[in-house]
């Protein structure tokens, strides 16, 4: 039992999925460094509710795409290409 546990995929789960589409309008830069992220516009946008948007912030945020400011807000980190290529490459 165990070991069929163990050896079964694991699947991401929705905040690391959205995370993962944020973080790749960011390397595309469809999100501009200094572009705020609405939580309401984004949980519409993915279907999903502001807690789970919030979720894949952090992760972004963890990662160095993100900076999150209490009372104002997400907003994407302003580095430079060869910076955030640097990130993608370290995951």
């Amino acid at each position: 039992m165990l070991s069929r546990m163990l050896s079964e995929p694991l699947t991401p789960t929705l905040p690391l999925q959205i995370a993962e589409r944020i973080g790749g309008g960011i390397m595309d830069e469809r999100f501009r460094p200094g572009e705020r992220l609405k939580e309401v516009a984004l949980a519409q946008t993915f279907g999903v509710s502001r807690a789970t948007i919030r979720e894949a912030l952090r992760i972004l945020e963890n990662r160095g795409l993100v900076s999150i400011v209490p009372q104002r807000g997400a907003q994407v980190t302003k580095l430079s290409r060869k910076e955030l290529e640097d990130l993608f490459e370290i995951r």
